[in-house]
C-alpha cells in the first residue's frame, strides 16, 4: 500500500494485526511503516527480535500489537507523520483479517519534516 495522506499530523502509537486463525508453527507477520516518500521510518520491522509476531515468540495467538521497540529510534526514524508512503506487511503463512494503525492527532501547525 502506498500514498495515504491524513491531512493532519499524528504521533504514532501502535499498529495492530488481527488474524482469521491463530498462528501455527512456521507462521509469522512483520510490519514496517514509512513516511515522507519513504525517507523516514515510523515503525521499523521487528524481524529477529522478541517483538516479532511469530509462532515461535508468541505461540498460537490471533492478534498482535506492534509498538515501537527500544532502540528503534534513529536519525531516519520518527514518531510523527501526516502521510504514509509505504506500508510493508511481511506475512508468512498467516491469514490476515484486519490491519490497523493507531496514532494521536496533533495540531496542524507541526513542522515534522525538517
Amino acid at each position: 500500500m502506498a500514498g495515504i495522506d491524513f491531512k493532519q499530523p499524528y504521533e504514532f502509537s501502535f499498529a495492530k494485526v488481527i488474524l482469521n486463525k491463530k498462528l501455527e508453527s512456521g507462521q509469522s507477520v512483520d510490519v514496517e511503516i514509512k513516511t515522507d516518500e519513504g525517507n523516514n521510518t515510523v515503525l521499523r520491522d521487528s524481524k529477529g527480535t522478541t517483538n516479532s509476531f511469530s509462532f515461535t515468540n508468541f505461540g498460537a495467538k490471533k492478534s498482535h500489537i506492534f509498538y515501537p521497540y527500544p532502540g528503534a529510534q534513529s536519525a531516519s526514524t520518527i514518531a510523527v507523520f501526516e502521510d504514509l508512503s509505504d506500508i510493508q506487511i511481511r506475512n508468512i503463512g498467516a491469514e490476515i483479517r484486519r490491519f490497523e494503525i493507531w496514532g494521536k492527532p496533533l495540531r496542524g501547525d507541526q513542522d515534522i519534516y525538517k
